[in-house]
């Protein structure tokens, strides 16, 4: 895929690895958070934005998941980003993982991930995107 995907807000650091990732069926959502439910919504929409590249994966919460069986992970790490609504999304030969310190940074995470997946469809570019916004409240 190319390099030149045009997201909105800009990402403050993007780092390409080279190489893609082809998003197959029989994967996992996986919601590691304390909290899961406060995922959910979260998660349903990103399970929506599979869905249009042609992709099916269920939601599940819990850390007992083999990796082999995980496409993508939304985890909430106390101290997980620089800012509270911050996140880092990065999309490996492994899968899809975003780590934010609060759900809002995953919900941030999941907006920038479905703007990928509007771009590349279900082949990924291998990438590391770490962002949070200048000021606490989003706005134009």
């Amino acid at each position: 895929m190319a390099e030149g995907l045009l997201l909105l807000p800009i990402p403050r650091r993007l780092e390409y690895f080279g190489g893609e990732i082809f998003l197959p069926e029989n994967k996992l959502i996986i919601l590691n958070s304390a909290d899961p439910p406060s995922l959910r919504f979260t998660a349903q929409y990103v399970q929506q934005a599979l869905q249009q590249v042609g992709v099916n994966w269920p939601i599940v919460a819990g850390k007992g998941v083999p990796a082999e069986q995980i496409g993508l992970t939304l985890s909430v790490v106390p101290g997980g980003a620089r800012h509270p609504q911050g996140y880092e999304l990065t999309i490996t030969p492994a899968g899809i993982s975003i780590v934010a310190g609060t759900p809002a940074g995953i919900f941030y995470a999941v907006q920038t991930l479905s703007q990928i997946l509007n771009q590349q469809g279900n082949t990924l570019s291998l990438l590391r995107i770490s962002d949070w916004p200048d000021f606490p409240h989003r706005g134009v």
